[in-house]
């Protein structure tokens, strides 16, 4: 089965991608830059580990290529260019800076949202990818008011910010490119934590209230309501906004992606029910007297309700028009390709366990260092020489999918009792050997024999092309190699 390339994985949305569609059993391979504090590998075994905790069970470890869509080629050498050339079907494009503002000195947000949708554009082009699945977002109907089709774009309209104004040059780009076959362009609303957790990654739009709020409870006056600062934001109350849960986003999103007879549609991604700013901020305010610190005593550096006012209204200047009356958004595409997956009602206790979660993970601050695994498989194989380009026509093709923590999917290519390579990915396996880590450690310490796990259970296979004691063989080959580099 082909990869289907996904960009953003370690974003909100994006980790809910990683998940949903590895569940649903779909080849997905990610796209992922490493920064200061971890490798890209390490960020991804950092996100599959918290998916494992909640699921209770092992996940797969989606083959991790390490770029940066900013960059020219998206950062790629020419043998990673050469791989999503030959094994990847389709982009799933979720990377975008969420920044409101210009930022002259890094380039955001058109660094990421304009330019980088131009290199994934690029790449597609370089490789051959002709299916797109592009996240947009219904923000780029900017200043409107009405009803915002699905099938409506750019028609004119002033966006907002530099937010609405990047996202929807970048959608007309992909809508531009005339190499993509039916493209699909989702457009989330206001996306928020999980409806059943409150868990987010990302504490934008509608938590910049309640970041403020909460920065200055210790210093706001006894029983002060932050309903009265619409009115310096010139806002009444009434406003509706369309806020969306991550969870249900990307269920929605996945269903479609795996069901190709839903592509090529536009998806307005949008509550059935919205909210007004009056009960948001109810909710905010609620929030900020149940988990925020307890206030000093002291009342010597608290401020008036004047300070306040001024200090809430500079914050969010640049959220001045994102906090005005919504449009509607039509969801007929989604309403039809979805009925099965309601957006559930949001409510008062949706926002407040998103207001709680956030107000308790102190809205990511200090960053959490990616937690890596104590033993990665991939680092026992790498004495087995890394090569595609195998041209024995005896060869054989064995894939091993080895889940839970520190796995990998790899494809071992062998002639008789040799290992002539291994490459990323399950590819064009005659046969496919799955087993969790915890097992491949324990053939690798010479606890367990592989016939003794091939027996119990511990080690099963899919395809069965070839006869068992081959496999054995294999399996046997594999782990003699392996122990010859390991280093416990």
């Amino acid at each position: 089965m082909p990869y289907h390339l996904l960009t953003g994985a370690t974003g909100l949305l994006g980790g809910y991608l990683v998940r949903d569609l590895l569940q649903a059993g779909m080849n997905i391979a990610v796209l992922v830059r490493a920064n200061r504090f971890s490798t890209a590998r390490c960020r991804i075994e950092d996100l599959m580990q918290r998916w494992e905790r909640e699921v209770g069970y092992d996940l797969p470890r989606p083959p991790v290529i390490e770029g940066d869509i900013a960059q020219e080629n998206l950062g790629l050498d020419h043998a990673d260019r050469r791989w999503v050339a030959e094994h990847c079907e389709s982009v799933i494009h979720s990377a975008a800076s969420l920044s409101f503002e210009e930022n002259e000195k890094t380039g955001e947000p058109r660094r990421t949202n304009v330019e980088g949708t131009r290199n994934v554009l690029d790449i597609c082009s370089e490789t051959g990818i002709r299916q797109l699945h592009y996240v947009s977002t219904a923000y780029i109907c900017g200043l409107r008011d009405g009803r915002v089709l699905e099938s409506e774009n750019n028609v004119g309209q002033t966006p907002s910010n530099a937010y609405e104004e990047t996202k929807l040059e970048a959608e007309m780009m992909v809508r531009g490119a005339a190499f993509v076959e039916n493209l699909t362009v989702f457009r989330p609303a206001i996306i928020i934590g999980d409806s059943k957790t409150g868990y987010t990654s990302t504490f934008h739009g509608f938590y910049t209230p309640l970041k403020i709020a909460h920065g200055v409870a210790a210093k706001l006056p006894p029983g002060v309501n932050l309903g009265t600062m619409l009115g310096p934001l010139g806002l009444a109350g009434n406003e509706r906004k369309n806020f969306v849960p991550v969870d249900w986003i990307s269920a929605v999103m996945s269903h479609v992606i795996l069901n190709k007879k839903l592509h090529g549609a536009t998806y307005h991604l949008s509550p059935g029910n919205t909210i007004n700013v009056a009960t948001m901020y109810e909710v905010i305010v609620a929030a900020i007297r149940q988990y925020s610190p307890p206030r000093s005593d002291s009342s010597e550096e608290r401020f008036d309700v004047h300070e306040f006012t001024d200090l809430f209204r500079d914050q969010l200047a640049i959220y001045q028009a994102y906090w005005r009356d919504d449009p509607e958004f039509d969801i007929a595409n989604t309403s039809r390709a979805c009925a099965h997956l309601p957006c559930p009602d949001i409510d008062k206790p949706m926002l407040m366990r998103a207001c709680k979660y956030a107000i308790e993970k102190n809205f990511g601050w200090p960053m959490e260092v990616p937690v890596d695994a104590e033993f990665n498989v991939q680092d026992s194989l790498i004495g087995i020489p890394s090569n595609g380009n195998v041209s024995s026509v005896d060869a054989q093709r064995v894939g091993m999918n080895i889940t839970g923590e520190g796995g990998l999917q790899c494809t071992m290519c062998f002639d008789r009792n040799q290992i002539l390579s291994k490459e990323l990915g399950i590819l064009s396996a005659d046969d496919v050997i799955y087993m969790n880590s915890n097992t491949f450690r324990r053939i690798l310490n010479a606890e367990l024999m592989p016939e003794d796990a091939m027996r119990s259970g511990f080690v099963s296979v899919e395809g069965v092309q070839l006869p068992q004691e081959h496999l054995l063989n294999v399996l046997s080959v594999v782990f003699d190699r392996a122990a010859e580099s390991f280093v416990p």
